[in-house]
């Protein structure tokens, strides 16, 4: 499928979300993907092949020949992100970066509830200066009301642990 936007714009920040995941290790009770009835998910590969990937970045730099764009930001999204191979994670942030893209800039951000992040993960994102967020449900009995794990157990000790790795880096 070609992608294409209106040739001769001007754009000041293009952002793209990205589900490069169609997996997550807990289940949110307002979850649309994995607790309503949606199976895309289940029926759908893991992760996004890196011929997307490249093909995306064929796109981006299509369009920054044909367009004035500051900035791209690509927002990676899931399920969750970090639940792909940290290699083919490397691999996808290669890829993009590594596209001509004139004098546009591209960004890299992602969302995580924060329970997969280690050090390894911190290291990645430094390497691509990934920009990551983690969302919290509010204080641990409304987070754990609402995002518990796949047993029903508490992820608030995990986000937060998270959270604390990616403010000390």
């Amino acid at each position: 499928m070609l992608m294409t936007l209106i040739k001769g714009e001007k754009i000041k920040h293009l952002e793209i979300i990205l589900k490069v995941s169609e997996r997550c290790n807990i289940s949110c009770t307002y979850c649309y993907v994995f607790n309503m009835g949606n199976t895309l998910a289940a029926d759908s590969h893991p992760t996004i092949s890196l011929n997307n990937v490249i093909a995306l970045r064929g796109f981006f730099e299509r369009s920054t020949a044909e367009n004035e764009i500051e900035v791209i930001q690509v927002d990676f999204h899931g399920g969750k992100p970090l639940m792909m191979k940290k290699d083919r994670f490397d691999q996808m942030c290669h890829i993009l970066l590594q596209g001509d893209y004139g004098n546009s800039r591209i960004e890299l951000a992602l969302q995580t509830h924060g329970i997969l992040v280690d050090e390894e993960w911190i290291t990645l994102f430094e390497k691509y200066k990934v920009q990551a967020s983690i969302p919290v449900d509010g204080l641990r009995h409304r987070n754990n009301r609402h995002r518990p794990d796949r047993t029903g157990e508490s992820t608030y000790k995990g986000t937060i642990n998270g959270l604390r790795l990616l403010q000390n880096a």
